[in-house]
């Protein structure tokens, strides 16, 4: 059996990896919006960093349940988790697509790739969280009665989704990149520079996921906080 991370390991890696988020984010729509370059990316990292404050703040109140607290809290904190980590999860990705999209010359035909890509990433975003809505609001109701968590089982169904689309997505951010710098020579310095900013944030976030997918112990840690 997979040992589980202790309550003090996820507030710390919690407390040190979603604030750093979160500052970079602020940063950045800081600096965009005084140079008057603020984009659609820069919306979606705006609203990914709102998500994030959200979610940050709810798992900490979920790790420190304390006992006699309400059951209706525990499972509105669980629901604005699970559906936390998704919006935050594709609201960056879809800011990182668009961020290659404003780096894209309008002549380049892979554009169109790159505006179909956005469609996609929304429909997955909208169909996780209706998948999740209906598991956990419909299908599976007796885990809001569960003590001392209340917490939605999933299930194989919604974890090879996830995983799926997890791919699927990772795929995407890094395959555009390396299309775009392939055709280096049409862009300028800066945008070359942007690109490849773009590719290295979009290999790490691979990386990343790639380890939480693995990972039996990051796996029951989603288990039981998401």
């Amino acid at each position: 059996m997979v040992r589980q991370p202790s309550l003090n390991a996820v507030r710390v890696a919690v407390s040190i990896i979603h604030p750093v988020a979160i500052l970079c984010t602020a940063f950045r729509l800081v600096y965009r919006w005084r140079q008057r370059r603020f984009w659609w990316d820069d919306t979606l990292a705006g609203f990914s960093m709102l998500f994030d404050v959200v979610f940050f703040v709810v798992i900490w109140i979920r790790t420190f349940a304390y006992p006699g607290e309400p059951m209706r809290t525990k499972v509105v904190s669980y629901w604005i988790v699970s559906f936390g980590f998704t919006f935050v999860l594709w609201s960056a990705r879809l800011s990182i697509l668009l961020s290659i999209i404003r780096a894209t010359p309008p002549v380049i035909l892979l554009r169109k790739l790159e505006f179909a890509a956005v469609a996609l990433f929304a429909c997955i975003w909208v169909a996780l969280v209706a998948q999740k809505a209906y598991k956990c609001g419909k299908e599976d109701t007796d885990w809001k009665t569960i003590v001392p968590w209340a917490q939605c089982k999933l299930g194989k169904q919604v974890a090879i989704t996830e995983l799926v689309t997890d791919f699927v997505g990772d795929a995407i951010l890094v395959y555009l990149p390396i299309q775009l710098l392939w055709q280096a020579h049409k862009l300028t310095p800066n945008h070359r520079t942007l690109l490849l900013i773009i590719f290295s944030g979009s290999m790490v976030t691979t990386i990343c996921i790639r380890r939480r997918n693995l990972s039996p112990a990051l796996r029951n840690f989603r288990t039981r906080w998401i």
